[in-house]
């Protein structure tokens, strides 16, 4: 496959246990190229976590359009996975590599991230592989696109780099930090919030900040509270805690089911200014109601047959209601009035 000489990076994150005063301190280590170094992903992902009362440690190796196969004979990065001082190794390819045709994938990329998830274990025994997944450049490999065609589309190229970063998790028992997810979630409710720079490559300010954000609540299986983004905290809260989600979301509707459901499940009307739902449930089940920061306002349970719902208690603003049962669930968005 033809390749474009743009910079690119990698990322790995490594976390060490460390007591300080009752707290535990993790150490972080990130190898990787310029999808880490470019807005500083590391001092990032370290001040969100200072934010939520939590300390990392984080140290980062990188090198302009660096690929797991790059790592594998880089001396750097072998020395520090092989120094068994972290908790965690955050790990990401070069920007197109994950996305590679399935025999390229398996030949070029998939041995190379399995020798240095593996190194790490060996040497970190009580260590975690996260896998920072990418996204699609924002118009697609337009280059490449005549020789693959998921290459011609961002959604297209962000479902592969999805479904490839899943596959490492799942064949090596490791992890994956959704960011690629949460961007397509992003991109679909509102483009106007410009997670590409203008190379259309590598991350905004605001990219890199969404990216920190699920990486956070990956590393410590924890939502977000005190995040200065509203929006950008709700799409990284959504994402970590809606393990449902698939590797294509471009007709993704956050007002619609969010499992495969029938639709007549559940009947939802909104009365009194938003101030009371009125619900008819096939099943009996529970609601919970989400600010935009994904933070839990209140739950309660759900009856077989119609009920009122009085949620005059909620201040006024954007909220998401969700409501699941053994027929399934389905979420809404409303406004109070």
């Amino acid at each position: 496959m033809k390749q474009i000489g743009i910079i690119f990076l990698a990322v790995c994150s490594l976390f060490a246990s460390i007591k300080v005063s009752g707290q535990e301190i993790k150490k972080v280590l990130f190898i990787g190229n310029s999808y880490t170094y470019v807005n500083d992903l590391p001092n990032t992902l370290k001040d969100v976590a200072a934010n939520e009362g939590r300390e990392l440690k984080v140290s980062n190796i990188t090198q302009g359009g660096a690929r797991f196969q790059t790592h594998c004979s880089n001396e750097t990065t072998l020395n520090a996975i092989a120094s068994g001082n972290y908790d965690i190794m955050i790990i990401q390819g070069q920007s197109q590599e994950v996305a590679f045709p399935y025999n390229q994938f398996y030949n070029e990329v998939y041995p190379y991230a399995k020798q240095l998830d593996s190194l790490f274990k060996a040497n970190n025994p009580d260590g975690r592989v996260i896998y920072y997944m990418t996204w699609g450049y924002r118009y697609g490999d337009q280059i490449n696109c005549q020789f693959y065609s998921p290459f011609c589309s961002y959604w297209t190229m962000s479902e592969e780099l999805c479904d490839n970063y899943t596959t490492f998790a799942e064949d090596f028992d490791s992890e994956v930090a959704p960011c690629g997810k949460a961007w397509q979630l992003s991109i679909g409710i509102d483009s106007t919030i410009v997670l590409h720079s203008s190379d259309n490559s590598h991350p905004t300010e605001q990219g890199t900040l969404l990216n920190a954000y699920v990486m956070y609540n990956t590393i410590f299986n924890d939502t977000l509270v005190h995040a200065s983004d509203s929006y950008l905290k709700f799409i990284a809260n959504y994402t970590t805690t809606h393990n449902n989600l698939g590797c294509n979301l471009e007709n993704y509707n956050i007002n619609s089911s969010i499992e495969n459901v029938e639709e007549s499940s559940f009947n939802v009307v909104f009365l009194q200014d938003n101030s009371i739902m009125q619900v008819d449930s096939k099943a009996e089940g529970e609601y919970i109601v989400y600010n935009l920061n994904g933070k839990e306002e209140c739950r309660g349970k759900i009856v077989s047959g119609q009920q009122n719902i009085n949620l005059k208690c909620l201040k006024l603003g954007s909220y998401i209601f969700y409501i699941r049962s053994d027929k399934g669930s389905r979420s809404d968005k409303f406004i109070k009035l």
